[in-house]
C-alpha cells in the first residue's frame, strides 16, 4: 500500500499510464489533460431510496445501466458514447442515508436516464447492518 500511495503521490503512475497510452498510439495528451474528454451533454443523479449500508452490487446490472446511456454496446453496429457513463460514490460496506448521491449518471440525451437508473437501482443491495468485510480479494490460487 506504501508502494501505490508513492507513486500515486509522485506522479509516477500518471507518467507510466501516458508512456503506455503512447506505446499503443494513442494520444497522451489526453492523460495530461482530461478536459479533452468528451463531456456529457446531461447528467442525472441517483439517490438512495432508503437508509442503510451498501452491502453489495451486481456489476453486471452496472454495466447494463452504462450501456443503457450509450457507454457500451448492445450489439457489434451500436455506437458509443465516449461522453456517457456511470460514476459511483458509494461501495459495499458504505453507510447511506435515504436521498443521498448514489451515482451520477452521464448521457447525451435527457431520455435515457429513466431506464438507466432504474437498472443501476436494481443493482444495489441494501441491509439494516453494516455487512462483513471479505476475507480478501484473493479467495483461492489456481495451480499453485
Amino acid at each position: 500500500r506504501a508502494q501505490v500511495k508513492e507513486v500515486l503521490a509522485s506522479g509516477a503512475a500518471l507518467a507510466k499510464l501516458h508512456e503506455l497510452v503512447v506505446a499503443q498510439d494513442g494520444d497522451g495528451g489526453y492523460i495530461d489533460d482530461v478536459a479533452r474528454f468528451p463531456q456529457a451533454a446531461h447528467s442525472h443523479t441517483v439517490c438512495a431510496p432508503q437508509d442503510g449500508w451498501v452491502a453489495g452490487m451486481d456489476c453486471e446490472a452496472v454495466g447494463r445501466a452504462s450501456m443503457q446511456l450509450g457507454a457500451g454496446r448492445a450489439d457489434k453496429d451500436s455506437a458509443l458514447d465516449y461522453s456517457a457513463g456511470i460514476r459511483l460514490k458509494c461501495k459495499t460496506g458504505d453507510k447511506v442515508c435515504k436521498g443521498q448521491p448514489l451515482a451520477e449518471l452521464y448521457a447525451a440525451e435527457q431520455g435515457l436516464f429513466q431506464n438507466a437508473a432504474q437498472t443501476l437501482l436494481g443493482a444495489y443491495r441494501f441491509a439494516g447492518e453494516q455487512p462483513k468485510k471479505p476475507a480478501g480479494l484473493i479467495l483461492a490460487r489456481i495451480g499453485e
